[in-house]
Parts: structure tokens; sequence; C-alpha cells
């Protein structure tokens, strides 16, 4: 597989507490963001995954690029839900 960059974005707003999913948004974005770091890295392990939250007071990068998946989980965990979407601003950082 080709060598790739990912940039995760998970919406950290006040909606991604809704239970809609079991147990809330908030943990269905987790576990999805785990997957697609192991996916990404498993199919070339020099491939680099990053993560950006995209609420709060704004959009803020919790992970440069990284092959590393406890800096990813460690982004995750300091994650404070809370505040409105700015999923554009934050998918125009990214890329």
């Amino acid at each position: 597989m080709p060598l790739e960059a990912t940039m995760i974005v998970v919406d950290n707003s006040e909606s991604s507490r809704n239970g809609d999913y079991v147990p809330s948004r908030w943990e269905a974005q987790t576990d999805a963001a785990n997957l697609i770091f192991h996916s990404k890295t498993q199919s070339n392990p020099e491939s680099a995954v990053g993560l950006m939250s995209s609420a709060g007071s704004g959009p803020q990068v919790l992970t440069t690029l990284t092959t590393n998946p406890g800096q990813i989980l460690d982004g995750l965990h300091r994650t404070k839900v809370g505040g409105a979407s700015h999923l554009a601003t934050g998918v125009q950082i990214a890329s």
C-alpha cells in the first residue's frame, strides 16, 4: 500500500454527548479513530496519522502526524467535550 498521511478530525461538541450511538457519539468516534489509526499503519508501517478536535473555543491539533498509537490515545483522552462545532474550519486547518 502507498505511504499516507491522514488527519482525523473528531467532533467534540456538546452534541457528541448524545446517546444515539451506544454509549455516546464521542465514544463511537474514539473507537473509529483507533480503528482508522491501526488500519492506516498496518497497511503501511511508515504511514502517519494525526488528530484534531473541531469544537470548544476552536479547532485544535491534538496530535501531529505520528506512527505511535499511544499519542493518538493520549490526544483523545485530553480532549474536552463542549462548545459548538467548527467543522469547516477544522477541515481547512487539517488540509
